[in-house]
């Protein structure tokens, strides 16, 4: 093997290796949203039971206050679709992530086709 062909082959070790830890971290995230989205949603069906007069309190930090049981619904449903956004954006940089991978793999298969059509 010539240098450029050994130089093209730590390179892809070294990006294929970047890439699955990439593509790990992005889907804890997504494992985290969606974990998050699940507590949301059962939280907003159990509300949905309560009298529309009933007083809740909402988590905010450390802190507990008084809210109104329409907008503590309202921010679960907020909180539910900004989740939905965040796993739609991680599943797309996921698979943008796995097709750079594959796309230089198949660079690199061309290139060793090509040295070997040569010799």
């Amino acid at each position: 093997m010539d240098e450029e062909l050994k130089k093209a082959f730590s390179e892809l070790q070294v990006k294929a290796v970047d890439t699955a830890q990439r593509v790990q971290q992005t889907e804890a995230e997504i494992d985290a949203c969606k974990r998050s989205k699940h507590h949301a949603q059962l939280t907003e069906e159990e509300l949905s039971t309560l009298p529309d007069d009933t007083r809740v309190y909402a988590s905010f930090g450390a802190f507990y206050l008084l809210d109104s049981l329409g907008k503590v619904r309202e921010s679960l449903s907020a909180r539910v679709a900004e989740k939905d956004e965040k796993i739609k954006s991680l599943e797309a940089h996921k698979e943008y992530l796995n097709k750079s991978v594959k796309e230089d793999e198949d660079n690199l298969r061309e290139m060793l086709m090509e040295r070997q059509g040569r010799s």
